[in-house]
């Protein structure tokens, strides 16, 4: 069993990190150690908090030294009787709940002390067990819950004439909150000064409405409350009107409003911002209509610089103009077999000694052209708007396969 000694004290203070010299300390911190009794505090004259809850002690005692204590934590322990505290004259706060007290007394040298805790006591059921409260009237906040207090009446009509600034009361779990009827009214009532009980505070409205129903019953409260909603609704209508002015001076300080803008709810949109979306909208469009147009253009001619054939491509159904370097004897026999093609021939055109070409309007077929001369293809496409008013063209029969010219005709060619 750990004993309460001067060496044990110094222990701690070095596990505590707290000064080795005991008068130097104003904090000491001794709870939960199994102790049985208060000592060896003496030197300890600068303490102003003790904690000394969670032990065994059973006395108050060995604190006449202690002068300049302001908090005493005394909970969780075994005390039954309040006694010499006469000597703590400037104690402000004094933890004695979870004890076996009876009686509440020893508190007329406690002119300072404003917090009183006796919860879980054994204090009642007569109300002269708390006839020590008269001897402190600074009391400001006490907790009597949890004991065994009965006699409602009494007990309201003590703290009533021997605590005149009470703020703070807990009286709750006790059987004189279910013998006092009407038990929350009635302490608020009686205690002008309380701004919280047992488990929530005291406003002002609920006490206005305490007030009228001590006056003039439920009536009389149901009265009151309803002027303090219209009161109510009334100062909220004088803030928003209040908000409504100041945007007003606002505006009014800051001038007209800037060109192009407009007014709602107090705040000034620009329409640049309403023009920046149009913008985005138009922008989107012009892409996919690029996009469309991009898709209608015919591809690239693929390069046939070492074939001999005829590089043919696809493209839209419209009228080709092929120009056919060949020589002059071999287009003249096609000129009867290709419909409406028209074939012009250097034979026909003499005056035109350097023209070798052969023109023809052909259908959309591919041109046919006897394999090993040197041909040269050039498709030129029409625009759409060509290409939609032109009339379809009769789909032509296949032009029959010209002769090969002659070696002479090629070497002269070239």
């Amino acid at each position: 069993m750990a004993e309460l000694t001067p060496k044990e004290l110094k222990r701690i203070c070095r596990e505590l990190q707290l000064y080795s010299v005991p008068e130097l300390n104003d904090k000491l911190y001794l709870h939960y150690k199994g102790y049985k009794k208060i000592e060896s505090l003496d030197e300890y004259t600068g303490l102003k908090v003790l904690y000394l809850e969670g032990n065994g002690f059973r006395k108050i005692e060995g604190l006449d030294k202690l002068t300049q204590l302001r908090c005493l934590y005394l909970q969780e322990n075994q005390i039954s009787v309040m006694e010499n505290l006469d000597a703590l004259t400037d104690l402000d706060a004094l933890n004695l709940n979870q004890n076996l007290v009876r009686r509440v007394e020893g508190l007329s040298g406690l002119k300072k002390l404003n917090t009183l805790l006796l919860q879980g006591n054994k204090l009642g059921p007569d109300v002269s067990a708390l006839e020590g409260l008269r001897e402190c009237p600074s009391i400001g906040v006490l907790d009597l819950s949890k004991n065994e207090l009965a006699d409602g009446e009494a007990v309201l009509q003590l703290i009533v004439q021997a605590l005149p600034g009470i703020k703070v009361l807990y009286l709750k779990d006790n059987p004189l909150v279910e013998n006092l009827a009407n038990y929350r009214r009635r302490v608020i009532a009686a205690l002008p000064t309380l701004t919280y009980l047992d488990d929530r505070p005291v406003f002002e409205e609920e006490r206005r409405a305490v007030e009228a129903w001590s006056r003039g019953g439920k009536a009389a409260e149901q009265e009151e409350r309803q002027r303090i909603e219209a009161e109510k609704r009334a100062r909220e209508l004088r803030n928003y009107e209040a908000f409504e002015k100041m945007l007003s001076d606002a505006r009014s300080s800051a001038g007209p409003l800037p060109p192009g803008s407009m007014q709602a709810g107090g705040r000034i949109i620009e329409e640049q911002e309403t023009k920046e979306e149009d913008a985005g909208s138009d922008d989107e469009a012009a892409q996919q209509a690029d996009k469309q147009a991009s898709d209608k253009q015919p591809p690239e001619l693929e390069d046939a610089e070492e074939s001999d054939g005829i590089v043919a491509q696809a493209v839209r159904a419209t009228t080709k103009l092929s120009i056919t370097h060949t020589s002059a004897g071999a287009a003249a026999p096609a000129a009867a077999t290709t419909g409406s093609a028209a074939i012009v021939t250097p034979a026909s055109a003499a005056n035109a000694a350097s023209a070798r070409a052969v023109l023809s309007l052909e259908p959309k077929s591919k041109p046919s052209v006897a394999a090993g001369g040197k041909k040269m293809l050039i498709e030129m496409v029409d625009d759409e708007e060509t290409a939609a008013a032109a009339p379809e063209e009769k789909q032509l029969p296949p032009q029959p396969q010209r002769a090969a010219p002659s070696n002479a005709l090629i070497q002269e060619l070239d």
